[in-house]
């Protein structure tokens, strides 16, 4: 992405051990990339967080423009939960490329105002 100096980004693994000695992570992620080339609000937000001694997972999508937002939960607490999870991650970014080569190749057809 190209406002890599505006970027947020949180990679966090906090190891703690409980009372039989076993050791738990508490796994955090987070990033924030903005989507105008220039100045804007527009953004991606991805927010995961797996909380020590859990299996649940509270992970979300967040795409926002100046007017709109949309906010995509992201479940993964089981083994199942987890590989839906990659499909859709899978699927939304499939279905962008799709959309970008769309536009790369109807440039010509575009009418712009001028």
């Amino acid at each position: 992405m190209e406002n890599k100096n505006l970027n947020e980004i949180v990679k966090d693994s906090v190891e703690v051990k409980d009372k039989k000695n076993t050791i738990k992570h508490d796994l955090k992620y987070y990033s924030r990339d903005f989507l105008n080339k220039g100045p804007g609000l527009a953004a991606i937000e991805i927010n995961y967080v797996q909380e020590i001694g859990s299996n649940w997972v509270d992970s979300d999508i967040i795409i926002s423009d100046c007017h709109k937002q949309i906010s995509l939960e992201l479940y993964s607490g089981t083994e199942e939960q987890y590989f839906n999870t990659l499909h859709k991650i899978s699927t939304l970014i499939d279905s962008l490329m799709d959309f970008k080569v769309f536009l790369l190749s109807n440039k010509e057809k575009l009418n712009y105002k001028k």
